[in-house]
């Protein structure tokens, strides 16, 4: 089905989709805004983010091997870790392994640090 364009259904079916059609830079697929963080997660973002943040490229070059405290075999990327469970896990398991991962929301970003922490 698209816009106003009606599904092959017996007559009388109102199966249209009237959803609101907006340009590609406006469309968004999954979430836009999560749950409010509460204040304990919401701490986090100011003592424990800048600890573990990777130093923005635009301040000068990026050696990933500077970012960990001791020197690691390989250097892993996992793109969208959720709450982090399974990056804290990879983390332990592979302690000769550098891992980064990037999450673009806060919720899930706050949990893994929390995880994080609670790790050691």
């Amino acid at each position: 089905m698209g816009k106003d364009k009606p599904c092959r259904c017996p007559e009388g079916c109102d199966l249209t989709d009237k959803r609101p059609t907006a340009d590609a830079a406006t469309r968004y697929y999954g979430r836009r805004v999560g749950r409010p963080l509460r204040p304990g997660r919401a701490a986090l973002l100011d003592t424990r983010l800048p600890e573990l943040s990777v130093p923005d490229p635009a301040s000068g070059p990026l050696n990933p091997a500077s970012l960990f405290g001791s020197p690691k075999h390989a250097l892993w990327l996992e793109i969208g870790f959720g709450a982090g469970e399974h990056l804290v896990w990879q983390a332990e398991q592979n302690p000769d392994i550098g891992l980064i991962g990037a999450e673009p929301f806060l919720n899930g970003l706050t949990a893994c640090i929390s995880a994080i922490d609670d790790s050691g």
